[in-house]
């Protein structure tokens, strides 16, 4: 697996399916997510500069608890979960050649966000799965 050092920003994409069992203080979420980067090794040689491409898909659950508030359409929340993730690393060398694989890992996640305007969400989640970090910034539209 890449340690991110050497990634770019890339883009993600997560889908979350919330839902919170009648007298419990917390939500439960099903998120499906995928993400993708490139970038290069983090060294160059003379005729020697491979570009790497990064593929990470996953499902996490997540507990996430809401602070409400009145008056306002601001609903802060933290989460945290764990989650199943599959990464798989390509890299491609100049004039020729690549090399790769893939792995699958157990991961934690850890975060926090706000939901606003009765249909949209920001959070971010710093996602901690073997030897990748990743902290996406998310934002969406709820249904």
């Amino acid at each position: 697996m890449a340690t991110g050092d050497e990634l770019d920003m890339g883009f993600a994409l997560q889908g979350s399916f919330r839902f919170v069992p009648v007298g419990w203080p917390v939500a439960l979420r099903f998120d499906p997510y995928f993400a993708r980067h490139s970038g290069d090794m983090g060294f160059t040689f003379p005729g020697f500069d491979p570009n790497v491409d990064f593929t990470l898909f996953g499902v996490a659950g997540h507990a996430e608890y809401t602070f409400r508030t009145t008056g306002t359409d601001v609903d802060p929340f933290v989460l945290g979960g764990l989650g199943l993730y599959h990464g798989s690393v390509s890299v491609d060398i100049p004039g020729g050649g690549s090399f790769g694989g893939d792995d699958t890992n157990f991961g934690l996640s850890l975060g926090g966000g706000i939901r606003f305007a009765r249909r949209w969400a920001a959070e971010i989640q710093f996602k901690m799965i073997e030897d990748f970090d990743t902290a996406p910034i998310l934002i969406g539209i709820r249904f």
